[in-house]
């Protein structure tokens, strides 16, 4: 298979025990990977007493902050000035990720969100990949409800919270071009045609259609969005998504203060004692894993983020970029509508 696969999560200093969860995943099931982790707003006073709170039992993580970047330094610390603690974690997933690509000495290059539960190796979709640039996964493998492929028309086809990519120059022409996008147009607002980065990552296989592989596999990023196409069972010690084995389950949403509730995007209840309930209590002990390091991190130095209002923040990024922005085009629909109590609750602090 070639050379060990680099494993990437972005967080911000308030996500890192969720970020270590997810890598401590990554290291159950993937033997030979190396784990990184972008601090996305650590500051270089912070490197010391970060550090200092990963020494116990957390020094195999390879942690990397703005000012060690090869490249898109300046642009992603001035995406500060305008861009919220969702937006900014978005665009840090590809400066990051371009980082490990130029630097990671040779080997392929796995992207996750910190909220997902690895339960399997990734030699499925390593070898999907082949030698193609970039490997993603789609919401959706078929036709579902249309009020759900409504919310995808919004919020982009593919899902961004995992994708695979080779380290040649085709994988970063990719990167370089959502990082430009998503730089200045990755603004959480489906009212203006934005949804972060999967707006510009659901354009991917038809702008660079050679270079993207656009995965059918079941078995990868299975989530509540999803369930109904991929009806999870047990084969033994063995979870099978749709027949094939479960690589990794996306829990996006999931409060493990509600344990009956998947999702607090979409009212999914966990039945007890199933499949669904097994995973979920997997990841709430994979977050518990991590949470010692929180209290080590209260009160770092860290960049602050942008908590003005949208109309205010898109104001500043355009001007900043000389651009202009539409107007709301669309009257939100329901995860836009999740979109503004997340806009609401990041206000509040």
């Amino acid at each position: 298979m070639g050379a060990p696969v680099q494993v990437l999560t972005v967080a911000t200093l308030d996500y890192v025990p969720q970020a270590l969860g997810l890598l401590a995943s990554v290291r159950r099931t993937q033997k030979d990977a190396t784990p990184h982790l972008f601090v996305i707003d650590a500051t270089p006073e912070t490197r010391a007493q970060l550090d200092a709170a990963l020494s116990d039992g957390w020094d195999w993580v390879n942690w990397f902050a703005p000012a060690d970047l090869t490249a898109h330094q300046s642009l992603i610390e001035a995406a500060f000035e305008y861009y919220n603690g969702i937006e900014i974690s978005c665009l840090a997933k590809y400066v990051g990720l371009r980082n490990l690509l130029e630097t990671g000495g040779g080997s392929p290059v796995a992207l996750f969100d910190s909220d997902i539960l690895l339960m399997g190796p990734l030699d499925r979709p390593r070898s999907e990949l082949g030698e193609r640039a970039l490997l993603l996964t789609p919401h959706a493998l078929g036709p579902g409800e249309a009020s759900m492929e409504h919310e995808y028309l919004l919020h982009g086809w593919v899902n961004a919270g995992f994708m695979m990519a080779n380290p040649d120059e085709r994988s970063l022409k990719i990167m370089d071009w959502l990082i430009d996008r998503i730089s200045h147009r990755g603004f959480l607002a489906p009212e203006y045609g934005l949804s972060c980065d999967q707006t510009w990552v659901s354009a991917l296989p038809v702008a660079f259609h050679d270079d993207i592989v656009l995965s059918r596999d079941p078995g990868l990023n299975v989530a509540y969005w999803n369930l109904p196409e991929r009806p999870l069972t047990r084969d033994g010690e063995q979870i099978l998504a749709a027949g094939q084995p479960l690589t990794f389950f996306h829990l996006s949403g999931f409060d493990p203060a509600r344990p009956d509730t998947l999702s607090a995007h979409f009212g999914v209840p966990i039945v007890p004692g199933g499949v669904v309930a097994g995973l979920a209590e997997a990841y709430t002990a994979q977050l518990r894993e991590a949470e010692g390091v929180r209290g080590k991190l209260n009160g770092l130095p860290r960049r602050p983020v942008c908590r003005a209002p949208l109309a205010e923040r898109i104001e500043i990024g355009a001007t900043r970029h000389g651009i202009g922005m539409r107007s709301p085009t669309i009257r939100p629909g329901f995860l836009s509508k999740i979109a503004a109590k997340l806009e609401s609750r990041l206000l509040r602090g």
